[in-house]
């Protein structure tokens, strides 16, 4: 297939420019396969259980709720539970047998229990920001599949009908039960914007609003996701100094924070490129002093990501809207672009970023002190597979559109090898966001048949 040159801009708060090359693959048909003879599913899960039920050691950890609704007994023997598709038997069932209509809870704790006698603990939890689930037969094929969802404190996801229904966000979760009707036959509808993302030429107010009058919405500007759990700002630590040859130093840990916000009234939209620089002054190579830092300000966008949420714990996914004020508008960059946008943390945190250097580096710095840097050396950005994956929002502008043609929540990993060292890294966009769609579709080459996409590759103007 014959890639075209795109212009793309990864945006949290800041542009930085790429001229990617898209690979793709034809969508696949289903989220999931199940044997018609054996009819057990995931039927709730909780990922962020501060109070809702404690397990035997008084710990409020994650779960994860197993149904069995056809008419035989399962023993769930050598079936696997896992939170990473690279790895379906990343925890492994025990000689436990599941009878028609029971529930069965299984902790997600880290515990990694697994008498068939005693609750079950697996070996890894669930991020409450949303992180997929699998269910795997013995033969390794896949039986369910929960897509990745935020969850509020408390709040769960589940079935109804109770095995093979659509999921459902409830205020109160039925661990060991059966799912009640839930009382909002889906989740929130989506905040709604007064001006779409995109290009204008003048700044101006922009509106946020909810058909449901006892709906709140919550936002970000930073292009994190809004979290009830973060009004008050959520701080992390990196490094923008590292050591690259013998008797170099240690760089110091900084600090960066990020916050959501209720919304009170109108935001002012407004062409942000003279502030200071913020995510471009920070590291993404192993250098004493990085060379690359720009010494004048950028060009910015705002992003605004926002969802809507009820007192009585149902809330909307987020949706997310870039917004480029220029003099010039469109005419500024007349070829496609793309904004993509991700907590800054998923990204620069020096334990778990996979865009920097961070710990993996160090650590190794530590144990080879006479060593040249090699691109090659143990750092964060070569972490890989699905565990390293994070979930970020998607907006595709058209040659010469100035609104976005194509939006969508997704998912992202790391690509490549020697490139993952380079201050602009290649990114792998997955279509697996909270809904259930699972392609990007879009004609984004004019001169090819696909419209559909599985992957899409953000690569790195140096690896063309």
């Amino acid at each position: 297939m014959n890639s075209q040159r795109l212009l793309a801009s990864i945006i949290a708060s800041l542009f930085l420019f790429f001229t990617p090359s898209f690979l793709s693959s034809k969508a696949s048909a289903s989220p999931f396969t199940q044997d018609d003879s054996i009819n057990i599913s995931i039927n709730e899960l909780m990922a962020s259980n501060s109070s809702a039920i404690a397990d035997a050691d008084g710990d409020y950890s994650d779960w994860i709720e197993l149904v069995n609704y056809g008419d035989v007994s399962v023993n769930l023997a050598g079936y696997g539970l896992s939170d990473k598709a690279s790895q379906p038997f990343r925890w492994i069932f025990p000689a436990i047998s599941l009878l028609p209509n029971q529930y069965l809870i299984i902790w997600a704790s880290g515990k990694d229990r697994r008498d068939p006698a005693a609750p079950l603990h697996t070996n890894f939890s669930i991020k409450a920001e949303g992180e997929e689930v699998l269910l795997t037969y013995p033969s390794g094929t896949q039986i369910d599949y929960f897509p990745p969802r935020p969850m509020a404190a408390d709040s769960s996801f589940g079935r109804y009908p109770n095995g093979i229904g659509p999921w459902f966000s409830y205020e109160s979760s039925s661990p060991g039960l059966p799912n009640p009707q839930p009382q909002n036959q889906s989740l929130l509808s989506l905040p709604e914007f007064s001006h779409a993302g995109g290009f204008y030429s003048q700044a101006f107010e922009l509106t946020l609003s909810h058909p449901d009058p006892e709906a709140g919405i919550i936002y970000t500007l930073d292009g994190s996701e809004p979290n009830l759990l973060n009004l008050g700002g959520k701080s992390y630590l990196y490094k923008n100094s590292y050591p690259a040859l013998p008797g170099e130093a240690f760089g110091d840990f900084l600090t960066n924070t990020y916050q959501s916000l209720h919304y009170t009234g109108a935001i002012q939209i407004e062409d942000r490129s003279s502030a200071a620089n913020y995510l471009s002054m920070i590291s993404s190579t192993v250098a004493q002093q990085p060379d690359y830092l720009p010494a004048l300000p950028v060009r910015k966008a705002t992003v605004v990501k926002a969802r809507a949420y009820k007192a009585d714990g149902s809330i909307s996914n987020s949706v997310c809207h870039s917004y480029f004020i220029f003099p010039s508008g469109r005419q500024s960059y007349p070829l496609p672009l793309i904004s993509f946008c991700t907590n800054e943390d998923h990204l620069f945190d020096y334990y778990n970023g996979i865009y920097t250097a961070g710990v993996d580096y160090d650590e190794y710095r530590a144990q080879h002190p006479d060593e040249d840097y090699n691109q090659f050396d143990p750092a964060n950005w070569h972490r890989s597979g699905s565990e390293w994956e994070y979930p970020a929002s998607f907006e595709y502008f058209a040659t010469n559109q100035d609104n976005a043609s194509l939006r969508q929540n997704i998912r992202f990993r790391l690509n490549g090898g020697a490139s993952r060292s380079y201050s602009a890294k290649t990114l792998r966009l997955y279509a697996k966001g909270d809904t259930d769609n699972y392609s990007f579709d879009h004609q984004l080459f004019p001169d090819e048949d696909f419209s559909s996409f599985k992957r899409l590759l953000l690569r790195n103007g140096g690896q063309a």
